[in-house]
Formats: C-alpha cells, sequence, structure tokens
C-alpha cells in the first residue's frame, strides 16, 4: 500500500516538473513583464486602426449629401402629388354639395353675390335685390355651409381647405375661419374660388399684390358634371419686355388679378387665352367695364350649365382689395 501511494506521488510530481521547465525554457526571466508590454502596443494599434480618418469622413458625407439631392426632389414631388390628389377629392366633394343644393333649391346653384371668389362669408358687394340684408352673411360656396349641404370646418382638414393652401394671412386655414366665420363686419376665406360670374359678373378688379398658385405649375378644377381636372400652367409672354411668365409673376407684376370669369374660361378650353390675357392688362379696369353683366345675381340652373368649370383652386392674389373701375388704368411695361 505504502508502495502504490509512493509511485502515485511520484506520477503527479513528474509531469508537473516536466511542464515547469518546457515554460522556464520558452518563457525566460521577466518575459511576463515583455509580453503585456507587447498585449498594450497590439491593443494601441488595434484602436488606432478602429478609427476613421478627415479624408475619408469628407467622403462619406460627400455621398451622403449626393443621395439627399438625388433624392430629396423625387420626395417632395410625390407629396406635392398626394396633396394635389387630396385636392381633387376636395373638389369632386364640393361638387356633390353643389348637387344637392340644386336639388333642394329648384336645381339652382349657389348664388355668387360676394366679388371676391374665395370668400365663404362676407358682405354682398352685387346686387341681391330690394329687402335683402346687405350685412355679413354666406355668401358664394359659404351657402354649402349655412344650408348644412357641408359640416363645418373643425380642422384644416377639411374640404373647403386646399392642402397645399394657405388663408389670406397665409397662416392656418381653420384657425382663421373660425376667428372669422359668422361675425359682422368680418370676411372669411377659404382655398377654392368659385365661378362667380356664372350668374353675373361684377365692374371690379381685383388686386393680384401677393400673388398665389397652390400647386406647381397645376390648378385643379370642377366640372360642371362633377368631374375634377388638373390645368397645367404654362409660362406665356404677356409683355414683350418682360419675357415668359407664368400667371402668378404677371398678377404680382402688374397688382392685378385675372377676372374670375376669364380664368374659368381658360380651364374650359384646355389653355390661356394669351391674347384675352394682354388686351385685359392694358386697361383692366376697362376690360371690366366693358364685360361686366347688366344685372347680377340671376338666376341660374345648375341643369344649364354645359361644360362649365365651377369651382378651382385659388389663382391670382390673397389680396381681398378691389379696384373700382373708375380708377386710372395699370399698363404693365411692354
Amino acid at each position: 500500500m505504502t508502495k502504490k501511494l509512493l509511485l502515485m506521488q511520484f506520477l503527479k510530481f513528474l509531469p508537473h516538473k516536466l511542464i515547469l521547465e518546457e515554460k522556464a525554457h520558452i518563457y525566460p526571466k521577466n518575459s511576463c513583464k515583455q509580453g503585456l508590454k507587447r498585449y498594450d502596443e497590439g491593443m494601441k494599434a488595434e484602436v488606432k486602426s478602429e478609427g476613421f480618418t478627415l479624408i475619408e469622413l469628407l467622403v462619406v458625407i460627400s455621398i451622403i449629401a449626393m443621395l439627399l439631392a438625388i433624392l430629396m426632389p423625387s420626395l417632395t414631388r410625390s407629396r406635392e402629388e398626394a396633396k394635389r390628389v387630396t385636392c381633387m377629392a376636395n373638389l369632386h366633394a364640393i361638387g356633390q354639395s353643389l348637387f344637392l343644393y340644386a336639388h333642394d333649391y329648384r336645381g339652382m346653384i349657389v348664388p355668387g353675390e360676394c366679388q371676391i371668389p374665395w370668400e365663404v362669408w362676407a358682405q354682398p358687394t352685387e346686387y341681391i335685390g330690394e329687402g335683402v340684408s346687405t350685412l355679413a352673411q354666406p355668401v358664394n360656396l359659404g351657402h354649402l355651409l349655412s344650408t348644412k349641404k357641408l359640416q363645418m370646418p373643425t380642422s384644416d382638414n377639411h374640404v373647403l381647405f386646399c392642402p397645399s393652401g394657405n388663408n389670406v394671412n397665409m397662416g392656418k386655414s381653420y384657425k382663421d375661419f373660425k376667428s372669422t366665420w359668422g361675425k359682422n363686419e368680418s370676411k372669411t376665406s377659404i382655398t377654392y374660388m368659385f365661378n362667380n360670374g356664372l350668374d353675373g359678373f361684377g365692374d371690379c378688379v381685383l388686386s393680384g399684390e401677393q400673388a398665389v398658385l397652390f400647386h406647381i405649375n397645376k390648378v385643379n378644377y370642377l366640372m360642371s358634371d362633377s368631374s375634377v381636372h388638373p390645368f397645367t400652367v404654362k409660362k406665356v409672354v404677356y409683355a414683350n419686355a418682360i419675357g415668359p411668365e407664368d400667371i402668378v409673376h404677371v398678377c404680382a407684376r402688374t397688382g392685378v388679378c385675372f377676372p374670375t370669369i376669364m380664368m374659368f374660361e381658360w380651364f374650359e378650353k384646355g389653355n390661356i387665352d394669351v391674347d384675352q390675357a394682354k388686351e385685359f392688362l392694358k386697361n383692366p379696369a376697362s376690360w371690366v367695364s366693358q364685360n361686366s353683366a347688366s344685372s347680377f345675381s340671376k338666376t341660374v340652373m345648375l341643369s344649364n350649365l354645359r361644360n362649365k368649370a365651377l369651382v378651382a383652386d385659388v389663382v391670382g392674389g390673397w389680396r381681398d382689395q378691389v379696384r373700382r373701375n373708375t380708377e386710372p388704368p395699370i399698363n404693365p411695361p411692354g
């Protein structure tokens, strides 16, 4: 028993000693400190190799900027296209409401008794007959709200507010509507204009000092059959000295809006009548006076309006100032 234990102790001791001798042979004295030093140097080198140089960072930033420059126009166009589709849906809903109004009011279309085509609450500015109040009241498309053919707006997400448009103060549409609708001596605007020339054309020239065009080179408009179409705004030469201009720029330059009745005719034709536009710009007040109807607010039956444009995006100036035909003519250069 004693011999066996001694043998086991010897066997256990022999490999251990050999291992120690082998380690001592491979790693000489002070090798532990040297190994740690080499390890630290290797780690520092590895950390340094993981960083970016200034040139590498500039290359990455340049690539990101290039991708953004390529993608942003496409994203902007897609976002605007989505808004334009929503706008067309709004106009279609307005068209359905006009049909409901005509059904309840012996086939008549809403009266256009206010010269500002995008106002829905204001003082009537056209002759509306004796005994009728001239205080602020629903006008133009505002009759769809007062007769409950359309619900009152509760937010900017309403069919009377184009998703690409703003109110007359260039702010939120609903905020302006809420603060002015139903109040005496107030004016409430929406972002669509009504063809108020259907039942008579007033003798006024609208100011175009703050010209607007909600969609990029497009104007959505509603036809009398409730269909909605886009009108492409092209640059044409209104004055030889100026060169090609779009509607917004010529309105801002001359300070006047093209008459509602004129623009809706352009929508129906599908193009701008340049000769007609030039004739108007020579002397706006004279043109309006010669082409205004002798009587206003005549009864118009919706069924008699064939291939007529009824409602469209606002085109022209937000300022609701009116230039009377007694004022001096406005002559653009060229």
